[in-house]
């Protein structure tokens, strides 16, 4: 039985909720197991994501652990960045619809899960941001390709370069989340729109959804290769120690590398 990541069926809706917010290899494992529980139920249609109870909805791989590794391996620090790709594309090209419920932070991977999601709705507490330059990386799951697709070019790069934090409403405005609501009443307005989706053609739905998916990510999986390429100079480099040394000491860094 999964421990890290939990489901329960609510008429044809599957309500995910993660049991901690930091992705690690347990984590990994926990969300397949889920996924694959849920895509062969042929009872469930529609999907939400509630993230982890608390503030944060979630946040991403476990700088601890990304930082334990031997920089000089290659190979292993490759299969970090694919194994939380993975993650993401699971939930993008899920074959049935997913809904994010984003009641607190969102930051780095929780954004990337965000971006997977299908449709997004968000309490006015939530931030969604992809601040992983500020330890050395980049948004390598997934951030780099589907946030400039969803809000264009020059938002992205704003967003990713300073690493800055947004509202619900900002990120509403920019497109990234489809509609704001009091903390109260989220899940209810997820519940609701999974419901009308649940009462349609469910094959129909699924083949809406394939179609969309594929139009768009006909070129991802080669920029997923880049970005793997571009995120191990990031692993290797002295920032990264940095980094993630000084987030955990919660200081600012001081970058050297050029």
């Amino acid at each position: 039985m999964a421990e890290k990541v939990s489901w329960e069926k609510n008429e044809k809706i599957a309500l995910i909720e993660f049991k901690q917010v930091m992705i690690d290899p347990a984590f990994i494992n926990d969300f397949h197991s889920v996924m694959d529980e849920i895509e062969t139920n042929d009872d469930v249609r529609v999907i939400i994501i509630k993230g982890a109870p608390g503030k944060i909805f979630f946040a991403g791989y476990d700088i601890g652990l990304l930082n334990s590794g031997d920089a000089a391996d290659t190979s292993w620090l490759k299969g970090k960045t694919l194994e939380v790709q993975q993650l993401m594309d699971r939930v993008e090209f899920c074959s049935k619809p997913v809904i994010a419920v984003v009641d607190g932070y969102a930051a780095g991977g929780g954004c990337e899960m965000v971006l997977a999601c299908d449709i997004v709705y968000a309490s006015e507490r939530a931030m969604i941001g992809t601040p992983e330059v500020k330890i050395g990386l980049i948004a390598a799951a997934g951030g780099t390709i589907r946030l400039p697709r969803l809000v264009g070019k020059h938002k992205a790069m704003e967003m990713t370069l300073t690493g800055r934090m947004y509202t619900a409403q900002q990120a509403c405005t920019m497109g990234i989340v489809n509609e704001v609501f009091d903390h109260e009443e989220l899940l209810e307005k997820a519940l609701k729109t999974a419901k009308t989706i649940a009462r349609n053609a469910p094959i129909a739905v699924r083949a809406a959804k394939a179609t969309m998916i594929h139009s768009i990510t006909l070129l991802d999986k080669q920029f997923e290769l880049f970005t793997v390429e571009e995120n191990l100079k990031c692993l290797q480099s002295a920032d990264i120690k940095e980094g993630a040394t000084a987030f955990m000491e919660n200081r600012r860094p001081v970058f050297r590398d050029k």
